[in-house]
């Protein structure tokens, strides 16, 4: 915030300011400025006073699943429901890395997709069209219904959020007048060295860029967030679960694959267990790290090892499980989401399709799922991950 405010307002605010106007501004600006560093320094002199012990210990874990995300399943029923997911997902990579590249590693097939990317200066046009390409089969192949023929806006990431690769910034679910919704690629950055810049291109290769327009854009976030904004009640557009709103993103990065997405190109395939498998490791370490003791080094390895994660992001991904337990809700509530599916599938028969049991979740908003089961399965297991 600090550096958006000091950096890059004036660039924000655009067009030209009345030299009055610019001098108001500027007040503010220098105010603002002054206060964020007052605040740093005051949070910098308790640094004397943090304690080394992150986790929220057990009772908080169990606590923040009930209460947000409406899980009661035991802590230990949950992480070995994780760590089978995790192992089916391994498993699977290393099936159809041997169908690419017999005799070749993961890493050596993680590789050969990353040298297939945009250069720097298509990266951004690239994407505008993959997303035309991706809102098409969304609408040919009844997917899900898009509640607006407006398109989100491909742009580079704005400066001050640039600590992400892509991320969706949609209206907000009760904005009524600004409707322009922007899905943000971080850009090659000129400052970058030729190694840096070529880094940053092979991780966003053409497959998994793909996948990431999947998962924030169609049918992922943005179409989530058309629907949102059509839910019946206030209440019902305002609060949502974090296991709801990355349960239909990540849950739809394989859907679409499965529905035919890619024509079958096994490098897809990677791309999307390589996410999934990323989900996992947070999920075990979320729980392993809050409740069982696991260190920061451990998890570190995990990532690693089995979301094959470079040492530096393996370090980031364990460091925000410390300040997120609740990261492991994408795996928690792609779970639940495909449970769902199965058992309304399995209710409805010959009445099932795709478009209306997806038009059918997104039309309760972003509520713990739970909720929507109750809603959807007349005979209901009690089993929200079986």
């Amino acid at each position: 915030v600090r550096n958006f405010i000091a950096d890059d307002l004036f660039a924000s605010i655009g067009g030209d300011l009345a030299a009055e106007q610019r001098a108001e501004v500027e007040r503010a600006q220098a105010r603002a400025v002054a206060a964020l560093d007052r605040w740093h320094a005051a949070l910098q002199a308790r640094t004397a006073h943090a304690i080394a012990d992150f986790a929220i210990g057990a009772d908080a874990f169990a606590a923040m699943l009930r209460w947000d995300e409406m899980v009661t399943a035991p802590l230990d029923t949950l992480l070995a429901v994780g760590e089978g997911d995790l192992q089916r997902n391994l498993a699977a990579l290393h099936d159809i890395s041997r169908q690419i590249s017999p005799g070749a590693t993961v890493a050596d097939v993680i590789a050969q997709i990353a040298a297939d990317h945009p250069t720097a200066e298509t990266l951004i046009p690239e994407t505008r069209a993959m997303l035309d390409d991706l809102r098409r089969f969304v609408v040919d192949r009844a997917i899900v219904t898009v509640p607006s023929e407006e398109p989100c806006r491909v742009e580079e990431t704005p400066p001050f959020l640039r600590w992400a690769t892509a991320m969706m910034d949609s209206p907000g679910p009760l904005e009524t007048t600004a409707n322009e919704a922007f899905y943000y690629i971080t850009p090659v950055e000129p400052a970058w060295s030729a190694e840096e810049q070529e880094e940053w291109l092979r991780m966003c290769n053409r497959s998994m860029l793909r996948n990431i327009s999947v998962h924030e854009a169609y049918p992922g976030h943005y179409v989530h967030s058309l629907h949102n904004r059509q839910a019946p009640t206030i209440v019902s557009r305002v609060f949502g679960a974090y296991s709801f709103w990355e349960a239909w993103a990540h849950y739809a990065e394989e859907m679409m694959l499965d529905a035919g997405l890619a024509a079958g190109d096994p490098r897809a395939r990677v791309v999307q267990l390589l996410d999934a498998l990323l989900r996992d490791v947070r999920f075990v370490c979320a729980i392993r790290m809050h409740t069982m003791g696991m260190t920061v080094a451990e998890a570190t390895a995990r990532f690693e090892q089995e979301a094959f994660l470079e040492p530096l992001p393996a370090r980031m991904e364990a460091r925000r499980g410390t300040f997120d337990p609740g990261y492991l809700c994408y795996t928690l509530g792609k779970l639940q989401l495909r449970k769902l599916r199965r058992d309304v599938e399995r209710e409805r028969g010959a009445d099932f399709t795709l478009r209306a049991f997806h038009d059918e979740v997104l039309s309760f908003g972003a509520p713990p799922l739970a909720l929507v089961r109750a809603a959807m399965v007349r005979e209901d297991d009690g089993e929200l991950l079986g």
